[in-house]
């Protein structure tokens, strides 16, 4: 086999390793620190909602699974009822795109003190994360006090939210710059060869 042969094998084997390479994609966990939802949440039932654009600054082909880290501190108000007070426990929810039935949500609580911890969102109606996949959304985060009692409220739940982290698990793709450039690389030699 002659020099020029070799060198064309040799080529078509080496682009095809790199294109194989360029196209191939990996398993990643993704994070975002969220400081737009840390801070103070007062409301009385129902609570208003806090919205937050988020660019996780990737795209993905598909994702496993989104989760949201959470500390802080839920702290009951006090509820009156016929004469007897009681405490009016609240929680703290996190959201994506709508806030109603159908959307992603998280939810942590009802605590009285200091709490952390990392819970797995969960869907009634999206049966798939495809919204998600450009990397983009709309997340939304609100104060939920349980169940208003008959009587009236004397002291209003709140939360001190002071970590919030959005935790995607996702297949994303490989660049293919890395992939162009070595082709383009093993262009230029071949060509200064002849």
């Amino acid at each position: 086999m002659n020099s020029r042969k070799i060198a064309s094998v040799g080529f078509l084997i080496v682009v095809t390793a790199v294109v194989g390479f360029g196209s191939t994609a990996s398993g990643e966990i993704v994070t975002l620190d969220l400081p737009e939802l840390l801070g103070t949440y007062i409301s009385d039932y129902p609570s208003g909602v806090l919205w937050v654009s988020i660019d996780l600054g990737t795209t993905f082909e598909t994702i496993n699974g989104v989760s949201m880290q959470l500390s802080g501190t839920l702290t009951p108000g006090l509820a009156r009822d016929d004469g007897v007070e009681m405490p009016w426990h609240t929680g703290f929810a996190v959201g994506m795109n709508e806030p109603d039935p159908g959307s992603w949500l998280v939810f942590v609580g009802p605590y009285d003190g200091p709490f952390s911890e990392q819970n797995a969102f969960w869907g009634g109606g999206h049966p798939t994360w495809d919204f998600l996949l450009d990397g983009q959304a709309q997340l939304y985060a609100e104060l939920l006090p349980n169940g208003f009692y008959s009587g009236v409220g004397v002291e209003t739940p709140s939360a001190e939210i002071t970590e919030a982290q959005l935790i995607v698990d996702g297949v994303v793709p490989e660049p293919a710059t890395l992939s162009l450039l070595a082709i383009g690389g093993l262009a230029l030699i071949r060509r200064k060869k002849h």
